[in-house]
């Protein structure tokens, strides 16, 4: 299994928004970019809420 690289904008974030995420990197592996990107950009807005 690949280690998981923590984004920037993910340090010092909890362990399960950490966890999330690389299980939305890991949903999205074989997709396109764009894909990724839209769904990153959905999850980090639902967590600013």
């Amino acid at each position: 299994e690949q280690q998981f690289m923590i984004p920037p904008f993910l340090l010092g974030a909890t362990k399960s928004a950490v966890r999330e995420m690389k299980e939305l990197f890991q949903k999205y592996a074989n997709k396109p970019d764009s894909q990724l990107e839209a769904a990153v950009e959905e999850w980090v807005n639902g967590k600013a809420v």
